[in-house]
């Protein structure tokens, strides 16, 4: 039997217990200094914010403001620094050296990160508690599964926005449940608050809110209380939408940029679409070697060093830094060869590379499941989270569980977009993790009562069969 519990006490055990697991697990090395790559442009960011009080990746004290990655996470890195004086201390100098600011100066901005991991497990705990009527069981299979789930936890290291947007993602989901449990207009105000800070945390999700909004309508005419279905999701869609459309706004007047990020479209489609060069050796090799365990070790034996060579990220010839540089090569090719402006060439050169998407939807559609496939190995329970996910969503389809399914949506949504649109380097989905925990608490609820079903049937028959045995001596 699946056991139940009260409400009152699990709440402070639940928070503790996750708590408890930052103390107990050691924080997994990063296999480079928590400063490198994309975190420079978050810190840097966070600098000017901290230093100078406006938003840029370069030294804002000279150029003003400018554009750049998302603000959410450079936002709450800089107000850190007003409690962190390591923090506080790197500089856009040392950010740019070889050697970064060292390690010693992130130790409290990365036991944050584990925190939001360890909490966003707390969060799903809450909620299947919620959904079980109480139950532990499947609360703590949703909980334990965000907690041990270690292959994650190692970019926590990583001074990146990624811990935070998969906390986000817990939040959205704990907070839809209480909107749905309860009807109540502030619980869909948070949702839609959620969303948004997860826009801007994670910009790929502002499609996923231009998604929703038909989605909305659907349901809309459709309910049998239309006035109040109307309330839910306007309120929900205001509260999203006021402050990314204030952050584009923001955009619009210092750069004349109509997004929330610059400079990333271009990039992403280039790396992205490179994947698609991939030879049926390539693309075979890249299947074992994602895969976590013995993949790697197995992909060495099957595979030439030169196959290999194009998988990974520190080798020049390989798919990852020739899709990164190949674009301002081509831009600057261009820019030479038809003697126009940086951003006429940019432009083109985007086109181009649609139209080599395009062209090509078959091998799009391939190299898409092969990168879907790479990025699930984020998540070490991942063969079962994926298949729990794809049966809870089927169920709350078939039983019209509306809540259920805007739980699940915005994970299901980055889960399939990443890998179509960008190389989906494992670390971008940690933010699906937390719907993959959740489902699986689900599932084993149902997977309880089918066998407590199957006993009832069993019991029942082998009482018919004695019965009839008895009736015929």
């Amino acid at each position: 039997m699946i056991m139940s519990a009260t409400r009152s006490n699990v709440t402070i055990w639940v928070l503790l217990c996750s708590l408890f697991t930052v103390a107990l697990f050691p924080a997994a090395k990063p296999d480079h200094s928590p400063d490198r790559y994309d975190a420079r442009q978050y810190l840097a960011a966070a600098i000017n914010l901290h230093d100078n009080g406006i938003f840029s990746e370069v030294d804002g004290s000279n150029s003003g403001p400018g554009t750049g990655r998302e603000p959410a996470y450079a936002t709450f890195l800089a107000g850190l620094m007003f409690f962190d004086t390591q923090l506080a201390s790197i500089t856009l100098e040392c950010l740019r050296s070889a050697d970064g600011c060292g390690a010693e100066r992130y130790r409290f901005a990365i036991i944050l990160n584990r925190v939001f991991v360890a909490l966003s497990g707390a969060l799903i705990f809450l909620s299947v508690f919620r959904l079980t009527d109480h139950s532990l069981f499947p609360s703590a299979i949703s909980g334990l599964y965000i907690w041990l789930n270690f292959e994650s936890q190692k970019f926590s290291s990583y001074v990146i926005s990624d811990s935070l947007a998969m906390f986000l993602s817990a939040i959205l989901i704990w907070s839809i449940f209480h909107a749905g449990h309860r009807d109540s207009a502030l619980w869909w105000a948070i949702s839609g608050f959620v969303m948004a800070l997860l826009v801007l945390t994670k910009a790929i999700f502002l499609y996923f809110a231009l998604l929703v909004i038909p989605l909305f309508l659907f349901l809309t005419l459709t309910s049998d209380d239309r006035r109040r279905t109307f309330r839910n999701a306007l309120i929900c869609f205001l509260c999203c939408a006021v402050p990314v459309s204030a952050w584009i706004a923001r955009n619009v007047a210092v750069d004349d940029l109509w997004g929330v990020t610059e400079g990333r479209g271009e990039i992403t489609v280039s790396a992205r679409e490179i994947y698609n060069d991939m030879t049926f050796t390539e693309y075979f090799a890249a299947m074992v070697y994602w895969t976590r365990i013995k993949g790697d070790g197995l992909a060495h034996v099957l595979f030439s060093q030169e196959t290999l060579g194009k998988l990974r990220h520190d080798t020049s010839d390989g798919f990852f830094q020739r899709g990164h540089k190949r674009f301002s090569e081509l831009v600057e090719r261009k820019k030479t060869a038809e003697n126009i402006s940086y951003e006429a060439a940019s432009k083109e050169v985007y086109d181009q590379l649609l139209e080599r998407v395009l062209k090509r939807p078959v091998r799009h559609f391939f190299t898409t499941a092969l990168l879907a496939y790479r990025g699930v190995w984020i998540d070490q329970f991942a063969p079962f989270g994926v298949l729990a996910s794809f049966f809870i969503i089927i169920s709350a389809a078939r039983r019209r569980n509306y809540v259920v399914l805007f739980a699940l949506f915005p994970s299901v949504f980055a889960f399939i977009f990443y890998p179509l649109i960008s190389l989906n380097v494992p670390r971008y989905q940690m933010v699906t993790i937390p719907a993959f925990a959740l489902a699986s608490g689900m599932f084993a609820v149902r997977f309880n009562h089918k066998l407590m079903e199957v006993k009832k049937r069993w019991s029942s028959r082998n009482f018919l069969k004695r019965k009839g045995e008895r009736n015929s001596i």
